[in-house]
């Protein structure tokens, strides 16, 4: 609960960066995240898992997820160390959950349109005849 209320405070936070930052800077900003992100990432940190990190990462993968659809590389940070069990139990919700409060969010912000959410399954191959 503290994650996807955090994902959600981080979502709205994300559509006043799309509606007010030029979107040279956002890639910078969110290639830079991602950079960042790695080399925490490969000092294997610690995290422990209390409400407030939980928010807080929750917020972090809202702009993330929103702004540029990686919202899942600060969570996955954060339960790195945790059981397989429980990474995938809590990921698989709060990517599930957070893809769609973003997609609601940016259609309420008309950043997002019917025609983006119908060309999706498309551009994810899910429309492609597999042989």
């Amino acid at each position: 609960m503290y994650l996807l209320s955090g994902r959600l405070l981080g979502t709205l936070g994300s559509v006043e960066l799309l509606l007010l930052v030029p979107d040279d800077y956002l890639l910078v900003l969110f290639g830079s995240l991602v950079v960042v992100a790695a080399l925490a990432s490969s000092s294997n940190p610690k995290i422990d898992l209390s409400n407030r990190t939980r928010v807080g990462g929750g917020i972090v993968s809202g702009v993330m997820g929103t702004a540029a659809g990686i919202g899942e590389l600060p969570l996955a940070l954060m339960y790195q160390n945790r059981e397989g069990q429980e990474i995938r139990a809590t990921l698989a919700v709060a990517f599930a959950t957070g893809t769609a409060i973003s997609l609601l969010v940016l259609a309420l912000a008309e950043r997002v349109g019917l025609d983006h959410l119908l060309l999706g399954p498309w551009g994810a191959g899910l429309g492609q005849n597999q042989a």
